[in-house]
């Protein structure tokens, strides 16, 4: 299935925010396209920010899931503190 579809499949509804924290590469390019295919707003968000910025900008976006990339990173931190699902991005 295509992300487009797992995104609407998830619960999410047109017009939430989908915070993207992925490197400059394919994986970015088909999250911001999938998640406006499916009629929710991509919100790009600089991997290098720290904590406090992510959990700033995820707060004032209203994000209900997050997509980055594996392992630890201060935005997976940030999405945990606040509760929020996080998506991992990858090829497969």
């Amino acid at each position: 299935m295509m992300l487009a579809g797992r995104l609407r499949q998830s619960g999410l509804r047109p017009g939430q925010t989908v915070a993207i924290a992925l490197p400059n590469g394919i994986e970015f390019l088909v999250s911001f396209l999938a998640a406006t295919r499916a009629r929710l707003v991509a919100a790009p968000m600089n991997e290098t920010f720290k904590v406090e910025e992510f959990r700033f900008l995820l707060e004032n976006s209203e994000a209900r899931v997050v997509i980055t990339t594996s392992g630890t990173s201060p935005i997976r931190d940030a999405a945990s503190a606040s509760n929020l699902p996080i998506w991992t991005a990858s090829r497969t």
